[in-house]
């Protein structure tokens, strides 16, 4: 059995690491913050807090007071930064001894007022519905290139009016060098819902009118524009490496090659060649 004073230096870690874990469900319930970060000492302290009952990950075991207690601080602020709270005279306090004060939500450290910007994966949730609203809007013959930023990666839509719309995500027919999609990424844009390309184009020679050189999909109408926009989603995620909507832009034109005002997409609009390009 540990000395008392031992005991006692546990038990604070244990008290510090559990507000810290009150206040982080109170900023946010829906986080999965288990107990697992401060069961570290509790097989190896006979009367400690044995109410934490998870499984640990295994770098948090240790029979020493010290690496715990450096490791449950560091969660500590770890956390604390994400979650946007800040350690109260940190710097005066043994680490062992650091509580949390969660800052209230949309404010900065002066008190002024700031709108906290949305998480990658709901940016992505926000992109992809305003994608399906657009895709809706577009007339008869108009197309939507949506690419990510500084590559030749992009997906691509042409309404077709009565006859529904044609989507397409690039081919290696028109990528070079390290933007080449893998064997990997071919095969995963066939699995979520892509039909391979039908031929390789040739000048001089007439496209078929069915198929294409991309991959492809030609949605009937009434066109599902959900799934759709759910379909290039995925596509500039998992094959073309995207990681925010802020990684794109898109040009939007008609037939003729004329530009068309696209409102509600809140990615950058492609910058045109400039004069001589």
């Amino acid at each position: 059995m540990p000395e008392p004073e031992t005991r006692d230096r546990v038990n604070r870690i244990f008290e510090a690491a559990s507000e810290l874990l009150r206040q982080a469900e109170a900023i946010d319930p829906s986080r999965d913050l288990p107990g697992r970060l401060v069961v570290a000492a509790s097989d190896h302290f006979e009367g400690g807090h044995t109410r934490w009952t998870s499984d640990p990950p295994k770098d948090l075991h240790s029979t020493e007071v010290r690496p715990v207690e450096d490791v449950i601080a560091q969660a500590c602020e770890r956390l604390a930064l994400v979650r946007g709270a800040v350690p109260n005279d940190a710097a005066a306090k043994s680490r062992d001894e650091v509580r949390m004060e969660p800052r209230p939500a949309g404010e900065l450290a002066d008190g002024k007022p700031f709108k906290v910007q949305p998480t990658a994966e709901q940016a992505w949730v926000d992109f992809e519905r305003n994608l399906a609203v657009t895709l809706q809007v577009l007339e008869e013959d108009e197309s939507l290139v949506v690419e990510r930023k500084h590559t030749n990666l992009y997906v691509q839509f042409n309404a077709q009016g009565s006859f529904g719309m044609r989507a397409e995500a690039v081919s290696n027919t028109f990528l070079l060098g390290t933007q080449k999609l893998t064997d990997a990424a071919c095969e995963r844009l066939i699995k979520i819902g892509w039909n391979a390309p039908t031929y390789v184009p040739v000048e001089g020679v007439p496209e078929p009118a069915d198929g294409s050189c991309n991959f492809y999909i030609d949605a009937a109408n009434p066109v599902p524009w959900q799934y759709i926009a759910a379909l290039a989603v995925r596509t500039l995620r998992e094959a073309h490496s995207a990681r925010h909507p802020g990684d794109l832009q898109y040009s939007a034109f008609d037939a003729d090659g004329n530009s068309v005002d696209i409102d509600g997409l809140p990615i950058k609009r492609k910058d045109p060649p400039s004069d001589g390009a």
